[in-house]
């Protein structure tokens, strides 16, 4: 029972976590930011979020978020060496990796966090693209996995972190953030290393129960060593053969894309694909435009003797009186260049789309 309650905490952190990230990246994609840039303020606006929240419970009255955090992994540790024990592991074996696990997992815990938050950024992106670019034209289809490449500089945090790991004292402060420096590169390069064995899954036409067994078995340690030097050796290796001006202005994009004729009918594709989206919102607004001037809507207001309103027409009238006709229109897209305050015939304008406005008959009489 205690596991299952644990299983849907688990469960539903994580959903909170991917909400606020997909949040942050819908944000940045409407206001036209680079993928790059959205994922990443997903991650911050997760960080913020877990920050904030460990912040303020050691500012409570029973500031104990580190201690829950060690009991946490006492526990996880205590089922891990039970099962070990009864794999008749030597106790020696046993104690080395404790002392391994609790380095690059308790004393990791921050670069634990901030690869988790990127990873929900980028889940987050592509739940935001999919779904978004079905709804409005400011969002695009998502980057196809295998286009996304690490800039060459992040190489440099790498070799920072095992360069304070060597140079400073084991046990110390300086070697946990050279633990930690090393733990959120190795993610970092085992995304590269993904994204490259994703490049020639789509090359050589792999079958998809072939790539989902691969993938499993890249996350299994020895061959997510593999991985990640398969994602450092193509700084210098260049396994999708990007010149180098085709290199550096990708990275800057957050994507690279293989040089050759299949990667440009590729993007001419979805380049067509994107231009009958677009040419398909606007046939469908000039469709409703015409259905709107074909009918008019009455409106009856209280109103002087001289046919003076009490008060003026409002686009919420507008849009409730055609809402009655079957038109659900958002009131935002009626156009009322001035108020309406007395009784009559008016043309009212509406904004169906950046290229197509639709005139409607309104007749506003006295009750």
């Amino acid at each position: 029972m205690d596991i299952l309650v644990s299983a849907i905490a688990e469960l539903a952190t994580s959903l909170i976590f991917l909400g606020l990230a997909s949040l942050a990246v819908y944000w940045s994609l409407v206001r036209g930011f680079q993928p790059r840039t959205a994922i990443l303020l997903g991650a911050l606006m997760i960080l913020v979020y877990v920050g904030g929240s460990f912040a303020a419970d050691q500012m409570s009255s029973h500031p104990d978020s580190w201690t829950s955090i060690q009991q946490t992994f006492d526990q996880i540790w205590q089922l891990k060496a039970k099962a070990l024990a009864d794999d008749k592991m030597p106790q020696a074996d046993i104690d080395l990796i404790q002392s391994l696990f609790k380095e690059y997992f308790l004393f990791c815990l921050p670069a634990w966090i901030v690869s988790g938050s990127l990873f929900a950024g980028f889940l987050g992106y592509y739940l935001v693209s999919v779904i978004g670019s079905r709804i409005t034209s400011r969002i695009s289809l998502p980057i196809p996995f295998w286009q996304w490449v690490v800039p060459e500089h992040m190489i440099f945090g790498l070799i920072l972190g095992g360069a304070v790991k060597l140079l400073v004292p084991e046990n110390s402060g300086w070697a946990m953030v050279g633990d930690n420096l090393l733990v959120l590169f190795m993610f970092i390069y085992t995304f590269a290393g993904l994204t490259i064995t994703s490049f020639y899954f789509k090359k050589w036409r792999f079958p998809t129960i072939a790539r989902l067994l691969t993938y499993a078995l890249l996350f299994e340690l020895t061959f997510n060593a593999v991985c990640i030097l398969l994602g450092i050796a193509d700084i210098w290796l260049d396994f999708r053969k990007l010149n180098p001006g085709a290199r550096a202005a990708f990275v800057l994009c957050g994507l690279a894309v293989e040089a050759s004729g299949g990667a440009m009918k590729q993007i001419e594709e979805e380049k067509r694909a994107s231009d009958r989206h677009k040419a398909k919102e606007k046939e469908e607004a000039q469709d409703l435009a015409k259905k709107i001037e074909a009918v008019s809507i009455l409106l009856k207001h209280k109103a002087g003797e001289e046919g003076r309103l009490f008060g003026s027409i409002t686009s919420a009238e507008v849009a409730e009186a055609l809402k009655q006709k079957n038109f659900n229109i958002d009131k935002k897209k009626i156009v009322l260049e001035e108020p309406i305050r007395l009784v009559g015939d008016y043309e009212v304008k509406i904004k169906l789309h950046p290229e197509v406005a639709a005139h409607l008959n309104v007749q506003v009489e006295k009750i």
